[in-house]
């Protein structure tokens, strides 16, 4: 029982606060529940969030809910309650647990009175979380010192999935490097994330990076501790236990960079006239062109179709899987053959940066298919 209350402890003091002290009331109390679901997750343990153990205030008959209760394997229960201040209620609440046969534990931080706690509660206090160490201010000095680079990248797949190329710049003061490569199997994501893996294996010392891209599924996993988290869960989904995270080889490759380096992730929007990102885009649609590219043999999609150039399937392969680009392929959803429409010419698209000059559309089911082969941009 200590030993997972300890356990419990020094997970939680790896908390980045700095993610968190942004938004809506309560991040930190946010980022706490979800640190537990990832622990809890990671060690076996049942989970349940606000859970009612019976005891009911006198005053305004307001029923005492405990934040989250875990069981272990072994048939240990512990009640946890979340706090960012010293509630006499939430001891009481604590206490009431206690006697019912639950291990109680006080999870605080922000604290600034105090008040007397009882043995029997396990507090763990993350106060000091939110406050520079020494050690801190010594690995800020260090950040200070280190060489600032910045990345720009780009990944491009067609069809996705299909034939893929990436395209990065390095930046460092006056000196550029421009890299692109492509394999012959694997995602659009795929890419994105290679392009980044790639453009931080280049440097030779560890860096402070400032890495931008057009992906906010690389942006958003990386830069909201997204990415961290499905790692502590077994690279499994906290609602859907059985569906794993996809592209796990790439991620725990980047992790390990940033281990290395400092980075910071930064969105920037794709064909919106910046011109490193177009320039990322023109490196990676030049590796998507070459020929006997390799393999992607980190892509693990069993019952992904493979195409050429040509957009045309290789054998063994369903031709139904392939994304839709001409009249008279299979709709994904009934096989019917499809057919091309115009859209009109008098609807209003002055609103627009771009639209969509035809699209491909099943008489059968009813289902319409964009391609960017049918894409307009505004002047």
């Amino acid at each position: 029982m200590t030993k997972m209350i300890n356990l419990l402890k020094d997970y939680l003091k790896t908390i980045d606060w700095s993610l968190f002290r942004r938004g809506p009331k309560g991040p930190g109390t946010l980022l706490i529940v979800l640190s537990i679901d990832s622990f809890a997750h990671s060690q076996g343990f049942e989970y349940e969030k606000e859970v009612f153990l019976g005891l009911t205030r006198k005053t305004n008959n307001h029923k005492g809910y405990i934040d989250i209760i875990i069981k272990s394997p072994d048939g240990i229960k512990y009640a946890i309650e979340i706090d960012s201040s010293n509630k006499k209620w939430s001891l009481e609440k604590l206490l009431h647990a206690h006697s019912i046969g639950y291990v109680p534990i006080w999870v605080r931080w922000r604290v600034k009175i105090n008040i007397n706690i009882p043995a029997i509660i396990n507090l763990i206090d993350l106060t000091e979380r939110e406050t520079f160490s020494t050690m801190d201010l010594e690995r800020k000095d260090m950040t200070n010192k280190l060489k600032h680079v910045e990345i720009y990248t780009d990944g491009a797949c067609r069809p996705n999935p299909g034939i893929g190329g990436y395209g990065l710049i390095l930046i460092y003061c006056d000196t550029r490097k421009e890299i692109s490569g492509g394999f012959n199997h694997t995602t659009n994501n795929r890419m994105e994330m290679y392009a980044a893996i790639k453009g931080l294996e280049m440097l030779k010392e560890a860096c402070k990076v400032t890495l931008y891209s057009d992906s906010k599924y690389l942006v958003n996993s990386m830069a909201k501790g997204r990415v961290k988290l499905w790692r502590d869960n077994n690279w499994q989904l906290r609602k859907h236990k059985q569906k794993e995270i996809a592209n796990i080889d790439l991620w725990t490759r980047l992790l390990a960079l940033c281990d290395i380096h400092e980075v910071e992730f930064n969105w920037v929007k794709g064909h919106d006239g910046n011109p490193l990102n177009e320039r990322c885009d023109i490196l990676s649609t030049i590796a998507w062109e070459q020929k006997d590219l390799p393999a992607d043999e980190g892509y693990k999609k069993s019952n992904a179709i493979k195409v050429n150039h040509d957009n045309q399937p290789y054998k063994n392969y369903s031709a139904s899987d392939v994304k839709i680009t001409y009249e008279g392929q299979p709709c994904r959803k009934c096989s019917t053959p499809v057919v091309k429409k115009f859209t009109r010419k008098n609807r209003d698209k002055s609103r627009r940066k771009y639209w969509f000059e035809y699209y491909f559309h099943c008489p059968n089911c009813q289902t319409m298919y964009m391609t960017d082969e049918a894409k307009r941009y505004m002047p």
